[in-house]
Formats: C-alpha cells, sequence, structure tokens
C-alpha cells in the first residue's frame, strides 16, 4: 500500500470539486442560454481533462469561469477556478494551480460557501505539499479538517490526520506525526470502518518499528490484518503478513513468524505477485536457517533466486502482478 499523501485532493482532483449542493443564487433569472453554455463548456472541459488534453481543457474552464461572472453566481465561479486549478496541477504547473486555489479560497470565504472552501483548502494543502511548504500544508490541512468537522465529514477528518501525520514524519518530528496518527486512530475505532483502520494501523505500525517499539507495532500490524481481511484486500493482507513476520523475527518468535511468511506466500501464489513470491521464499530461507532448518533454507531460497530469474526475463522488466486485484487506498483514493 502507498503513502497516500494528501488524501483528500485526490478525492477531489477527478470529480466536481463544487458539489451540486452548493446554492445556485441568480439561476432563476432568465440567463439560461449562458447557463447552457457553462454547462456546455465544463462537460467540454471534463472530457480533454480526463483525455490528457489540458490545454483544451483550460480553454473551456476558462470560459466558464467568464461566464460565472457574467450571471455572478459564485459556486460556478469557485467550481471553475478549481477545474483551472487542477487542470495546472496536472501539468506540473504549480504556481498557476496555486493562484486558481488562492482565487477559489477568497471566492469562498467571502461567499461562506463551505463546501467551496473544504475543496479548497484540501487544493491549496496539495500545491503546498508537494512544493515543500509543509508548514503552510499543515495550516491548510487543519483548516480543512475544522471546517470537515463542521460539516460532519468524519472520513475527510480521519485521514487528513493522516496527511498531516504523513508531513510530521517528513519532518523527521515523530512525536507530532504520533500525535496525529493517534487522533485518526481514536476516530476510525469509533466509526468502525475498516478501510479507514487498515490505513492509520498500517502507519501507526510503521513508526512504532522505527521505534524500536515492537510489540506497539505488532497491535496496530494486527490491526490493519484485521481491517484488510474485513475489506478483502489481499494485496494488503499479504503485504501486512510480511510486515507481521519480520517484527516476530526480530524477536526470535520463529514459530510465528512462520505462520505469517507462509500467509504471504500463499497470497502471493493466488494474486500472482512475482516479486513478494520471490521474496517471501528468501525470508523463509532466512528464518529457516535461523532455525537450523538448512534443507528448508536452501530450499526456500533456489525458489527465490528461480523465480526472480523469471521475472528478469520478462520484456522490459516488466512484473505482469497485481492487474486484477486493487490495492486499499492507492493515491490517492
Amino acid at each position: 500500500m502507498q503513502e497516500m499523501g494528501n488524501c483528500a485532493f485526490q478525492r477531489y482532483k477527478n470529480r466536481r470539486v463544487s458539489p451540486d449542493n452548493f446554492k445556485e443564487e441568480n439561476e432563476e433569472n432568465p440567463k439560461d442560454s449562458h447557463i447552457e453554455e457553462y454547462k456546455d463548456n465544463i462537460e467540454l472541459g471534463r472530457c480533454h481533462k480526463c483525455s490528457g488534453e489540458i490545454v483544451e481543457a483550460l480553454v473551456h474552464f476558462r470560459r466558464c469561469l467568464e461566464i460565472s461572472h457574467i450571471i455572478e453566481t459564485k459556486s460556478k465561479e469557485i467550481e471553475s477556478l478549481s477545474e483551472i486549478g487542477v487542470a495546472y496541477y496536472d501539468i506540473g504547473n504549480y504556481e498557476m494551480a496555486l493562484d486558481s486555489f488562492l482565487k477559489m479560497y477568497d471566492c469562498s470565504k467571502k461567499s461562506m460557501d463551505n463546501c467551496g472552501t473544504k475543496a479548497a483548502t484540501s487544493n491549496l494543502a496539495a500545491v503546498y505539499e508537494i512544493t515543500g511548504k509543509n508548514l503552510e500544508a499543515i495550516q491548510m490541512y487543519k483548516e480543512h479538517i475544522e471546517t470537515c468537522s463542521e460539516n460532519d465529514r468524519p472520513s475527510e477528518v480521519i485521514l487528513t490526520h493522516y496527511d498531516i501525520a504523513m508531513i510530521y514524519q517528513k519532518l523527521d518530528d515523530t512525536e507530532a506525526a504520533n500525535e496525529h496518527l493517534m487522533v485518526a486512530f481514536d476516530l476510525s475505532s469509533m466509526r468502525k470502518h475498516p478501510h479507514e483502520k487498515l490505513v492509520v494501523c498500517s502507519q501507526l505500525a510503521n513508526l512504532y518499528c522505527k521505534k524500536g517499539a515492537l510489540d506497539d507495532a505488532l497491535q496496530y500490524f494486527e490491526g490493519a490484518l484485521k481491517a484488510a481481511k474485513k475489506l478483502n484486500a489481499e494485496i494488503d493482507m499479504q503485504r501486512t503478513h510480511k510486515q507481521i513476520g519480520e517484527v516476530y523475527l526480530s524477536l526470535k518468535q520463529y514459530s510465528d513468524a512462520e505462520f505469517n511468511y507462509n500467509e504471504t506466500l500463499r497470497l502471493a501464489k493466488k494474486i500472482g505477485d512475482k516479486t513478494t513470491l520471490a521474496m517471501a521464499h528468501m525470508h523463509l530461507s532466512l528464518l529457516y536457517r535461523a532455525m537450523g532448518k538448512k534443507e528448508d533454507a536452501r530450499y526456500h531460497k533456489k525458489q527465490a533466486v528461480r523465480i526472480n530469474a523469471n521475472i528478469k526475463k520478462l520484456p522490459n522488466g516488466t512484473n505482469f502482478t497485481n492487474l486484477s486485484v486493487p490495492g486499499v487506498c492507492q493515491s490517492p483514493e
């Protein structure tokens, strides 16, 4: 499972940022032709964006912005600015993306549009984070949490605490990262949503591994595994079994390590993940060597070497794995 990184932005960027429930002021006025032109342009822009034709998309989104000013409809202005910003973000023009998102934020604030503010803070955090402005990103994330809390969006709150924790980890502030992850853990435990629990438990476990607190790490790995099983997320089950096996091997609890490595092996075979399959064989080889089972160690090492050799023979080093099994919360969502 990849680290998510700006979960909230990923939830918005490929769909309409300004939801349909925005109040549409002035639309009862006889401006139907402009409204129809707006709708046509927004859909054409999205079609071009989905096809990767960003320059063409921007032409339509800018026209939408012009129309929003003509009909004086703030919700459409917010929507247009969002689409323009996301288009620039997609092509890596973060300066122009930031300009659009700041205008979107100001427009949302002035019109007291909470939905627009929620989207704008997420978008701004994404730009600040990717451009290395971590403190500004954290500030936007915190405002995003505040807005989501006021509008009863607990899932957004949980995953945004996760996003803040990821930044603090980049800044080597493990205490602050742990603080936000624990808030996310408590909230996800109350909601009992396995997807959120999987994401948060996995990162807490990794954090405790880095701190050398292996017993705590095991507790959260087990929580992540339980959530992955509820979701039937086999890629995450495979990954978590491997991580649990590594912890037990470090603790020299060999039977527990053996069970988890064999589960990794079983799931890798089922999924068809050759890379992880070879890795599981190699881990089992190391385990059996530590246990003094030399024949078993040699067998699994041979299997790992054989599988790796076959992987290298694939065209361009391609490893055709996991094609039909989606991971959980891949970044974004």
